[in-house]
């Protein structure tokens, strides 16, 4: 069982916690606190956000919304991913929409960025498209090198886990969380369709 790789997780949360584990020990509240340390940056990025496209009012109202959020209260209490995953989502847009710039510099940054993203929940690479398009037309200028950057940032992120992909299992982009979409479904009720795909 433990030299079986990991084909579900990505390895950034993990990484994050095992840093915290490794300085103040292995326990449910160090697990917590760092949940709700993600949740707390993620409503401060809604207020940056938001104050930057609208007003200060805006923005306080957005984060208030927010930080009372039933779903988003719970996953900072449970310690998932998803308060990391949202904060750095939130950091990755907050970036790619800069008014300035809007250059080959810029698009580093969010390209970087945007590796992490993928590292912290796989579902990211679903916006890959949509971004690129974005760029596209966003761009000031050098637009084609603005697009090749981006990509190049994210992938020089992502290069080393998608290596060990290959290694593991001949794919560099598998992960048995994309069949997560048939979980409860007539065909594969509970979660029998991991253990049909995995077998």
């Amino acid at each position: 069982y433990y030299d079986t790789p990991d084909i579900s997780t990505p390895p950034l949360y993990p990484l994050a916690l095992a840093m915290l584990f490794n300085a103040f020990g292995a326990t449910d509240g160090v697990v917590i606190a760092a949940s709700m340390g993600f949740f707390a940056l993620t409503v401060l990025m809604v207020f940056l956000l938001a104050r930057r496209q609208y007003s200060l009012a805006v923005a306080a109202v957005a984060a208030v919304i927010y930080s009372t959020q039933f779903e988003a209260v719970k996953s900072s209490l449970t310690g998932t991913s998803q308060t990391m995953a949202a904060l750095m989502m939130l950091l990755f847009w907050y970036v790619l929409t800069a008014a300035g710039g809007r250059g080959p510099r810029q698009y580093v940054k969010a390209g970087l960025l945007f590796g992490l993203c993928y590292l912290t929940h796989y579902s990211t690479m679903l916006l890959l498209v949509p971004v690129l398009i974005y760029i596209r037309f966003a761009a000031a200028t050098r637009k084609a090198l603005s697009i090749t950057v981006f990509v190049a940032a994210a992938l020089a992120v992502c290069s080393p886990w998608l290596v060990r992909n290959v290694l593991a299992m001949h794919n560099p982009f598998f992960t048995m969380s994309q069949y997560d979409i048939f979980i409860n479904t007539v065909f594969y009720p509970n979660y029998d369709v991991h253990r049909t795909f995995a077998s």
